[in-house]
């Protein structure tokens, strides 16, 4: 048999059996194929750099179209679905969700203030004791009530 055109037909069969290596290899087992197992795939994977191209290539463009399906469908929970009777609003087939919505706003939103804010904070190490910089945290403590208290007096 052609290896190459194994390798080709291996990829359509994968696509049919939605990028799952155990299910492609099992149909072709049985259509005879004797040996046929994931490891067959990840020896070609290994050695041919043109199939591993094409494997992970499968696999981007499958993982985007999952990822379309899985967000339009996460749209129609934060949204809902609503039904209508002669152009009225009568009750919901699908209820929007409000935590569908949290994740939608967070991902599509944060320009507007939405989702989670993280703050990367870096402290550059000095050679000070933990009693100099506890020192120095108490003297500007007292610093700042002074200040404080001086302001009040006007």
């Amino acid at each position: 048999m052609d290896t190459t055109k194994n390798k080709g037909k291996f990829l359509e069969v994968l696509a049919l059996k939605g990028g799952n290596i155990s299910e492609a290899c099992l149909h072709f087992e049985k259509l005879g194929a004797k040996g046929f197992h994931r490891t067959t795939v990840y020896k070609w994977k290994r050695k041919d750099a043109e199939f591993a191209k094409r494997l992970q290539e499968f696999y981007d463009v499958q993982m985007d179209a999952e990822v379309d399906q899985v967000e339009s469908a996460l749209i129609t929970l934060a949204k809902g679905k609503a039904k209508y009777v002669k152009g009225q609003f009568k009750d919901w087939d699908i209820e929007p969700d409000v935590r569908a919505i949290k994740l939608v706003l967070e991902a599509k939103a944060k320009r507007r203030g939405y989702g989670n804010t993280e703050s990367t904070v870096t402290i550059k190490s000095d050679n000070r004791s933990a009693e100099e910089i506890q020192s120095n945290i108490n003297n500007l403590k007292t610093q700042a009530e002074q200040e404080h208290y001086d302001i009040s007096k006007d």
